[in-house]
């Protein structure tokens, strides 16, 4: 893939270069095999680990990282054999850091996803004049409301993947790696539940 041979060439990962890879591994089990073959994980697994970053736009950072879990995600989904198993082992490394940075995304973007809950009933309407016209109000309420509801469904849609990902790694048999140690466990069985249903 020309984004693999891009990457090795600037030894670190572009924004650039992960956004295109998340499309470029989205339902394509070919394209997932052959970015675990040519040597991808070396290089994005220390991007997810906030190594070495040079975007400082904190926007622009927040759409990198979630780049990055796509690809992570559709590494999961879409591949299986050895080339799964290379994506697994990666997350044993170091005192299976990787999954302590996928717990800390995972509780991220859940608390965003409460602080959403929580602007719902509260967000723009404080001090609105109570002679303004009802069907004014209307609207007002329907557009913060649309806008929230976006949000929130951006906010789940990174969130499943994270999830999908943590519930894998809880429930896959490894006698080399207690999970219990990494923390993993401590997020319960919901997330389990979700992977289940999902399937």
């Amino acid at each position: 893939m020309i984004k693999i041979t891009e990457i090795r060439e600037k030894n670190y990962c572009s924004r650039s270069a992960i956004k295109a890879l998340s499309y470029a591994l989205d339902k394509h089990s070919v394209n997932c095999k052959i970015f675990v073959e040519g040597l991808g994980l070396k290089f994005i697994f220390p991007t997810f680990m906030g190594k070495g970053i040079k975007e400082k736009n904190a926007e622009n950072r927040t759409k990198m990282y979630e780049d990055l879990i796509a690809v992570l995600f559709s590494l999961f989904v879409y591949t299986s054999g050895v080339s799964l198993d290379r994506v697994v082992n990666k997350f044993k490394e170091n005192d299976a850091e990787k999954v302590d940075r996928l717990i800390e995304f995972y509780h991220q973007y859940l608390n965003q996803l409460k602080n959403i809950a929580n602007r719902a009933n509260d967000e723009e309407f404080q001090g609105m004049d109570p002679e303004v016209i009802y069907f004014v109000i209307d609207l007002k309420f329907q557009e913060v409301e649309d806008r929230l509801t976006i949000e929130k469904y951006k906010v789940l849609f990174v969130l499943h993947k994270i999830a999908y990902m943590l519930a894998y790694l809880i429930t896959t048999e490894d006698k080399e790696v207690n999970w219990y140690n990494t923390g993993l466990i401590n997020l319960g069985c919901g997330i389990c539940k979700q992977k289940v249903e999902s399937s």
